[in-house]
């Protein structure tokens, strides 16, 4: 009995490296350490005579800024100035800011109105608030209530107003424990 040796595997391309081959290498990210435009322009040839269609890439047409400004410019054409019609054009572009800034002292004033109006809304619900806790609760809320006035008690033995715990039940205060 012979060995049978192991059969050579034979490397085949992906799918990627597939359509990379039939496209062309596709370019790198980076030249020559320094970044190139990722948004490149691919040229698409379709033939008429059935074979497959080819596609190429373009890099688009570096234009210097002062260049493309020159262009827009003389795209729009020359300035045309009537000198008959520019004193009425004139007072029309005045008139259009007069009214834009009319409009905006207007918005202004609005808004600072509605800041005044909701705090006087504000002001308005907590009073009608309070005064539904004051008619649902006449009598101090016991537990809440209680621990609030010795607080209270005890910070104004503290600052000397009341020396004692009989002084403030003589003077009517109600978190002098009994």
């Amino acid at each position: 009995m012979s060995k049978k040796k192991p059969a050579k595997k034979v490397k085949r391309p992906n799918l990627h490296e597939q359509l990379s081959e039939r496209r062309g290498k596709r370019p790198v990210g980076h030249e020559g350490g320094k970044r190139v435009a990722a948004l490149r322009h691919r040229a698409n040839v379709i033939p008429s005579n059935g074979d497959l269609p080819t596609s190429t890439e373009v890099a688009p047409e570096k234009i210097p800024i002062g260049e493309a400004m020159r262009k827009a410019v003389e795209e729009l054409g020359d300035v045309v100035v009537d000198n008959e019609l520019a004193p009425q054009q004139l007072r029309e572009l005045g008139d259009c800011f007069e009214e834009v800034t009319r409009r905006r002292a207007a918005y202004n004033a609005r808004a600072e109105e509605a800041k005044t109006a909701k705090k006087g809304l504000d002001a308005a619900t907590e009073l009608l608030l309070e005064k539904v806790r004051t008619f649902t609760h006449p009598k101090p809320l016991p537990l809440f209530d209680q621990k609030q006035a010795e607080e209270d008690l005890s910070e104004m033995i503290g600052a000397g107003e009341v020396e004692t715990v009989e002084d403030a039940t003589e003077l009517g205060l109600d978190g002098a424990p009994a």
